[in-house]
């Protein structure tokens, strides 16, 4: 049996340092719900839900005051995939268009490139290889040669979605942030662990953990 990372937990900043609040926020359903039980704690000050599932994903909910929430996940379509795929596919609508310089797809080359280094290694010397020939037919007795696949390279936009600058008042700039979690790239917690080195509530993390 495989192991699988699940944690939660809400916290909110009091003065210079974070606490945690007893707020459980698995039993909700969409963003909305979310946002209404982290403002229960507030104090009017920031509070933040942060999710790590599955080795695959996090996201960061956060609420300050009444205002509207605001999202991050680090890969919605690994999101998507679980039983949180209604409650953070809003976060996926959210477009800044202060962050769109981080969106810009990335090209990255296709998985299906075919081999061809066997391309004519056929049991049957009467069999030929399919595929669009090359010019001319070959030596008499010999199959056409076919042309070398090529590896297409494809625009792929970033897996994470919502508002980078969610933390940045506490030193986590929206660049950072992207930067951690393109490097951390199916490794969540590190990440997790990461932003909360940076703004101060890592030692928080670990003992809720």
């Amino acid at each position: 049996m495989v192991a699988v990372s699940y944690f939660t937990a809400v916290i909110a900043q009091s003065g210079a340092t974070w606490r945690a609040v007893p707020v459980d926020v698995e039993d909700a359903e969409t963003l909305d719900e979310v946002a209404d039980l982290l403002r229960g704690p507030s104090r009017g000050g920031p509070v933040l839900a942060v999710l790590e599932r599955e080795d695959d994903w996090f996201a960061f909910v956060r609420v300050d005051g009444d205002e509207d929430p605001r999202g991050f996940v680090s890969d919605l379509a690994a999101a998507e995939r679980s039983r949180y795929a209604a409650l953070l596919s809003p976060i996926g609508d959210i477009e800044l268009a202060e962050y769109s310089h981080l969106r810009v797809p990335r090209p990255i080359a296709t998985d299906d490139a075919l081999d061809t280094s066997d391309a004519y290694a056929v049991d049957d010397p009467d069999e030929v290889p399919l595929g669009e020939p090359t010019s001319g037919n070959g030596a008499e007795g010999e199959p056409a040669q076919l042309a070398p696949a090529v590896a297409v390279a494809v625009a792929v936009p970033p897996a994470w979605v919502g508002d980078p600058g969610l933390l940045a008042d506490f030193g986590l700039a929206p660049e950072d942030l992207v930067k951690l979690v393109e490097e951390g790239e199916g490794d969540p917690a590190s990440v997790v662990a990461a932003v909360g080195e940076r703004c101060g509530f890592d030692e928080l993390l670990d003992a809720l953990r």
